[in-house]
């Protein structure tokens, strides 16, 4: 049995797709925008409400300007991080005096 010469055949099947550097007009990629007549829609979501601040968060604030008042060249970072550690230190205080009550 032989094997089919598909190499003889091949001329049958091919398509010409034609080079990327060639022009086809045939088939449009997209479609033509007319801004001056079309109106784009966005679709946004509700505006959120602004939450009260927590009492975490009023602390923090303070702390912060506290910090940086005593100390102005401090960077952010280092006083939001020092503020954070006081938060943490007065939280445990406040709990450690509930508990010997």
């Amino acid at each position: 049995m032989q094997a089919p010469n598909y190499a003889a055949q091949d001329h049958n099947y091919r398509m010409d797709l034609g080079s990327s550097s060639k022009c086809n007009n045939k088939f449009s990629i997209r479609p033509p925008v007319n801004n001056a007549t079309e109106e784009r829609v966005v679709n946004r979501p509700p505006e959120k409400r602004q939450r009260v601040p927590s009492a975490y968060n009023q602390f923090i604030k303070e702390e912060i300007q506290r910090i940086k008042a005593n100390n102005p060249e401090i960077s952010h970072r280092e006083a939001f991080s020092t503020a954070a550690k006081n938060a943490s230190e007065k939280h445990l205080m406040s709990r450690t005096a509930l508990l010997n009550k």
